[in-house]
């Protein structure tokens, strides 16, 4: 009859099988307006955009400030970033608005969506030009297959009781406000301005936060535009009847790498730590980390030699290290860590691309979580001590460490405005009822053979 230490490690070796047998990965759509694929001219029908009348116009820098200048406008910053970007604005002889929409694929079912892009909001052309004369109502949003939108952005103005514009406004839609729609951030926005603005949406929870040049606008999670909206699957882009509109550059759609556990490496000393990166709690029942180049160290201080209630060692190798625990889970609240000291040989290669990270969440499954070194963990790209808005445009222009890796992405997501990690080293036991389920007829066997 076989011991029952080694009926556990016959279990957590098929255990690991499992859990590497997803390897999801980042589903993410960039729009940046350059050619190729993007050619100058009507938006209509270029990569898959569709609408209705009024189309928006690709153009070059020169071109958009050609058009500003002849509407007596200011040309000053055409575009974001590249050669080209989108000018949303009036078409002559107009009746209407206009509404164009681009559809997003990768991202069904992903219950953590983050949008960012950047725009230029215009004031209104001299009459007869190509710039409408109308200020405010354009907007900009994310919504599901079936147009029911789940974040919006409106730039706004204010008016007095004679219906004269007095004021700009910065406006985000949620079906909180009732049938208005629109919720003043109480920032206002200026002419020849470009401004950045991210949205991070939760499915889950059918709300979302709004940043605005990275700094979070709301102070409570903002219930969705229409709660019925279920999955990002469309970009859309609007504006009212003659209205002066917008630029608009540099669009990322993706999954929230900020809602998952960062495993962070020392290439100093080869410590690591796995963090809680997200604003929820996340309980784990598992984790596997794999070396494409055997860089791993199998006498890493693991959370079953950290004496943690439950864990155990599957099979070590210099390629993969696991652990699981067939008796309770680990939850880490937002922004708590644990150790894993002794993990990466520090005579390895530092590239996040050889490493493979995923856990199994007890709610969600199995995850693919983040990989970073510490030359890049803390998100400061432009070592001025702080982590803001400009370490996020290194990153999106290719400046960190691991240029354009959803690691550093994540890190910097980490590090904007973030206290201090709290360290665990402890697991809570509780009952697991949806581990069961995950583990399946293997560690129920291995239950009732303990007892």
């Amino acid at each position: 009859m076989s011991s029952p230490r080694r009926f556990i490690s016959s279990v957590a070796q098929s255990f690991v099988l499992v859990i590497v047998a997803a390897a999801p990965a980042v589903a993410q759509t960039s729009i940046s307006f350059e050619s190729p694929p993007y050619v100058t001219g009507t938006l209509q029908g270029q990569e898959g955009w569709g609408g209705g009348a009024n189309f928006p116009r690709v153009q070059t820098g020169a071109e958009i400030a050609a058009e500003l200048m002849a509407a007596g406008l200011n040309g000053g910053v055409t575009v974001h970033g590249g050669s080209q970007a989108l000018l949303v604005t009036f078409t002559p002889s107009e009746t209407s608005g206009g509404l164009v929409s681009k559809s997003i694929t990768g991202l069904a079912g992903e219950p953590h969506v983050v949008m960012d892009w950047w725009a230029r909001p215009l004031t209104a052309g001299d009459p007869g030009s190509t710039i409408g004369s109308v200020l405010g109502n354009t907007f900009v949003g994310l919504a599901d297959a079936a147009n029911r939108r789940a974040a919006a952005l409106r730039f706004g103005v204010v008016r007095d009781d004679m219906n004269a514009v007095i004021g700009t406004t910065i406006d985000y839609g949620s079906a909180a406000a009732g049938s208005t729609i629109w919720v003043p951030s109480g920032l206002t926005w200026a002419a020849d301005t470009w401004y950045n603005f991210r949205f991070e949406l939760n499915y889950g929870a059918k709300s979302y936060d709004f940043y605005v040049n990275g700094a979070k606008v709301n102070s409570a999670p903002i219930q969705f535009y229409n709660t019925s909206s279920d999955t990002a699957s469309s970009l859309f882009i609007s504006r009212g009847q003659n209205n002066a509109g917008q630029i608009l550059d540099d669009f990322t759609i993706a999954e929230d790498l900020g809602q998952k556990l960062l495993l962070s490496i020392d290439p100093a000393d080869g410590d690591a730590t796995v963090k809680n990166n997200s604003n929820l709690a996340i309980t784990l029942d598992s984790y596997t980390i794999a070396s494409a180049s055997n860089a791993l160290r199998t006498n890493w201080a693991s959370l079953s030699d950290q004496a943690t209630t439950g864990w155990l060692e599957a099979a070590p190798s210099a390629g993969r290290i696991s652990e699981l625990n067939p008796t309770s889970q680990l939850t880490l609240a937002p922004g708590q860590s644990f150790t894993l000291n002794n993990l990466w040989n520090t005579t390895g290669v530092q590239n996040v691309n050889d490493l493979e990270f995923k856990y199994r969440d007890t709610l969600l499954g199995t995850i693919e979580g983040v990989v970073a070194f510490a030359s890049s963990a803390n998100g400061d790209y432009d070592s001025d001590s702080d982590v803001d808005g400009n370490d996020f445009l290194i990153w999106q222009r290719g400046g960190s460490s691991n240029a354009l890796s959803p690691g550093d992405l994540a890190a910097w997501k980490s590090g904007f405005g973030a206290a201090p990690a709290e360290s665990i080293v402890v697991g809570v036991p509780e009952p697991t009822s949806m581990l069961l389920i995950a583990l399946g007829a293997g560690l129920i066997a291995m239950r009732n053979r303990l007892s």
